[in-house]
């Protein structure tokens, strides 16, 4: 579906009344614009995007009511107060409005969903433009001027215009949903120990770390980025093993060395997944399960590198209660790539856990690590061994044989050796309700992939036959005791050990 550029006349339009200060008439001029063969133009996408994210009027908070504000030295002068107090009533006129926020709110999502292609809105906000050779390997043709923010001759003498511009110097989206974005342009400075401050809950006055990721204000703007990164995945060929956002690599930061490396600085977007993750509202949790399932597509891009997207993921997550833990890897998609991406980070979690709870690293010889263990290089990891008898070198090189992932996978005889008497998670000083989380997580994830792949090789033979003559299920039996834990973790424990149980009787059926 071809769309043409908006008119000057049109455009025009609009511009008088936002200069004015009239919003929600420039707004419903631009919803009357709204063609399918018409595409609004960079500014004025993110003008709405600017006056949604305003926000309303702080509460005032008087603590010492009734009591006359006096004159104090070191605030202002009663002559600048007056001036001050006189310009912000200037002011006025030109704040857009609670009711033209939301009014641009529904313009965005009527525009993304019924209107407009994508890349006709996503062109508005700043991203790390695509070299020749990403959009060649694009899975869907874009024009490479779709990923320059550009203006098209638009009169910027509009205050509200010169603001909104400056969302460009965001450099990606990501950034646009910082709390300190778009303040509110008539409110004083506040003086600490003021008795007339604002509202602490009001703005920008929030100072816990996941509001200054993400604003108050900022959370449907996340849902406008994540919505129109699904349906500009959704338009690439069904038949395609690469089915991933474009948009989506646009935001991934690439590589300084070379235009032609692959990117893999996914730090950001994790971020923003994780502080979605850290909300008791159900709704946040969801946007930030979209996000990943995302990126887990985009790792079938072959100009992503998703190597230190899985070491990052795998970090944090030694930081998360095993609650969070479990509903995090219980979100990631169910598919082969789904099913992929979460073995690679159990597999992760577990040897970084392990390394955190010993002080020490197991591949080398009494050398000591970091408790808390970094992501550095957005390299395949190591043989992964847990235990100085863990799998050799040809272990760890058949993990990437026969794997269509550009990661390593681990083999069967490492699952195996992890739910084996000698493993380290059975330890009496290690047991962790996380390490168990991790492993179960692991175990069901890999004998569904075998389930639907089979065990055509000889590395992977060993899992059948743990299957059939019924050690696999012994193993889960001794592994998932949880002895050592406490009563409501053993019956977490427990719930998982029964689910694993009953998949093993599946996953028998299937292979005799």
């Amino acid at each position: 579906m071809s769309e043409r550029e908006t008119n000057r006349l049109q455009r025009g339009m609009v511009d008088g009344c936002f200069e004015e200060g009239h919003y929600q008439q420039g707004i419903a001029t631009l919803d009357q614009l709204r063609l399918q063969n018409l595409r609004p133009s960079p500014s004025h996408v993110r003008e709405l995007i600017y006056i949604a994210l305003y926000p309303p009027p702080a509460k005032v908070v008087q603590k010492n009511k009734g009591k006359k504000r006096e004159y104090r030295p070191g605030i202002s002068s009663p002559s600048k107060h007056h001036l001050q107090h006189t310009s912000r009533l200037n002011k006025q006129v030109y704040i857009p409005p609670p009711e033209a926020s939301e009014a641009s709110w529904q313009l965005l999502q009527n525009l993304a969903t019924t209107t407009n292609m994508p890349e006709s809105l996503l062109r508005a906000v700043p991203c790390y433009p695509l070299s020749e050779l990403e959009l060649v390997f694009a899975p869907r043709s874009i024009s490479a001027e779709m990923f320059r923010c550009v203006d098209t001759g638009e009169d910027l003498d509009a205050d509200i215009a010169k603001r909104a511009a400056a969302l460009k110097d965001c450099k990606d989206c990501w950034n646009m949903l910082r709390a300190d974005v778009v303040v509110r342009q008539d409110v004083p400075i506040q003086i600490k120990g003021d008795p007339f401050c604002d509202d602490p809950e009001d703005g920008f006055g929030e100072n816990d770390s996941a509001s200054m990721v993400i604003g108050k204000y900022s959370w449907r703007l996340l849902s406008w980025f994540i919505r129109l990164f699904e349906i500009d995945q959704a338009l690439v060929d069904e038949c395609r093993s690469d089915r991933f956002s474009v948009f989506l690599l646009s935001q991934i930061k690439p590589a300084l060395m070379s235009v032609n490396e692959p990117r893999m600085a996914a730090d950001p977007p994790l971020e923003i997944i994780f502080t979605c993750y850290s909300q008791a509202d159900r709704w946040r949790r969801e946007l930030g399960k979209r996000l990943m399932s995302l990126l887990v597509d985009l790792t079938s891009c072959s100009c992503f590198s998703p190597s230190l997207f899985l070491t990052s993921t795998s970090t944090r997550l030694l930081a998360c209660s095993s609650d969070l833990l479990s509903v995090f890897l219980n979100d990631l998609p169910s598919s082969n790539r789904g099913l992929a991406v979460k073995l690679a980070i159990c597999d992760r979690f577990l040897t970084q856990s392990m390394r955190g709870a010993t002080g020490t690293d197991s591949d080398s010889k009494g050398a000591k690590t970091h408790t808390r263990p970094q992501a550095r290089r957005a390299q395949p990891l190591p043989s992964q061994r847990i235990e100085p008898e863990s799998p050799t070198k040809s272990h760890a090189l058949a993990r990437s044989r026969d794997n269509s992932y550009p990661w390593a996978l681990p083999t069967a005889q490492r699952v195996l050796q992890l739910l084996g008497p000698e493993s380290s998670i059975r330890s009496p000083s290690k047991a962790c309700l996380n390490r168990l989380v991790g492993l179960y997580h692991l175990v069901a994830a890999f004998g569904a992939m075998r389930a639907v792949d089979g065990a055509e090789n000889e590395t992977e033979r060993s899992w059948v036959d743990a299957l059939l003559d019924g050690q696999l299920e012994k193993d889960v039996q001794d592994s998932f005791s949880a002895d050592r834990l406490s009563e409501d973790d053993r019956r977490v424990v427990h719930a998982m050990r029964s689910l694993l149980i009953e998949m093993c009787a599946r996953w028998k059926k299937g292979c005799i």
